[in-house]
């Protein structure tokens, strides 16, 4: 089977063009030659190996930060500073000692302590990987402000510019975007499928 390799190798990154070229893929010896008239048209310099590694770790924090931004979003929304946190327990401890209190019946509290035990690790959970996912972005966009400047690009107002294969780049990230996008809506879905269930259950056990 006969691949159309210069058609192919627009949409690689350069990165990977050179790890073609220099025989470090899994690639037929054939794409070599590909791999490197599609780097020479892009203006590679093969001299410059230390700022096109500096590229290189600036696209992947550019795509790190872009696709950090889309999982933060909606983490930080929902992010409780640690001294609200006795008042949020309070008001889910009413909430859920009125979901779980039944009529004509003791008051089960083996259920209430487990629930509020649930609710409060998932809290500070969510508080840890909130903070994680912070200190993640810091760095990526110190270690990005710190390539810009190395590649003097810091008076380039998009940091793409810095490389050659500006759209291969964009192209990659709205690739990784739709792929993260999918599987956090496959995980909501999972997760409401699995409070739906609960509440029934719930229910269920009510009238029983």
């Amino acid at each position: 089977m006969r691949y159309n390799w210069e058609e192919i190798f627009k949409t690689t990154s350069s990165e990977d063009l050179y790890r073609i070229y220099k025989g470090y893929s899994l690639k037929p010896k054939e794409a070599i030659p590909f791999a490197k008239k599609e780097l020479e048209r892009r203006g590679f310099d093969f001299n410059d190996m230390d700022n096109n590694k500096k590229r290189w770790q600036l696209i992947n924090a550019l795509e790190d930060k872009e696709l950090e931004h889309i999982g933060t979003q909606t983490r930080e929304t929902f992010y409780i500073p640690f001294k609200y946190l006795p008042l949020v327990l309070a008001g889910l401890g009413l909430l859920v000692y009125f979901i779980i209190r039944e009529e004509n019946k003791p008051f089960d509290w083996n259920e209430f302590w487990f629930l509020m035990g649930f609710f409060t690790i998932l809290i500070l959970v969510n508080n840890t990987i909130s903070m994680y996912r912070y200190k993640t972005r810091k760095r990526l966009q110190n270690k990005i402000d710190r390539l810009k400047k190395e590649l003097h690009c810091n008076n380039i107002a998009e940091p793409e510019e810095c490389f050659q294969d500006k759209n291969v780049f964009q192209q990659d990230v709205k690739r990784k975007k739709k792929e993260l996008e999918t599987l956090s809506l496959i995980m909501g879905i999972i997760t409401l499928i699995a409070l739906t269930a609960l509440m029934f259950a719930k229910i269920y056990k009510i009238t029983k």
